[in-house]
């Protein structure tokens, strides 16, 4: 069936609006991580040390967990 060009050209804008606002909020997504210092060289050992102090917690008589 055969569609008028001017029945897709507002589905086309919509989808152009979406992506621009997910681009967008991707942004600041990633801004506000950087200005936290998610980049910064030392943020996977923190991370870790977070992760296996939450491992100790949890299982205090294991200690230390791989």
């Amino acid at each position: 069936m055969p569609i008028h060009p001017g029945m897709v050209e507002p589905l086309a804008e919509r989808t152009r609006d979406l992506y621009a606002a997910a681009e967008n909020r991707l942004l600041g997504i990633i801004a506000r991580q950087l200005a936290a210092g998610l980049d910064a060289p030392s943020w996977a050992e923190q991370k870790l040390s977070a992760v296996q102090a939450v491992r100790r917690a949890d299982y205090p008589w294991q200690g230390s967990m791989p």
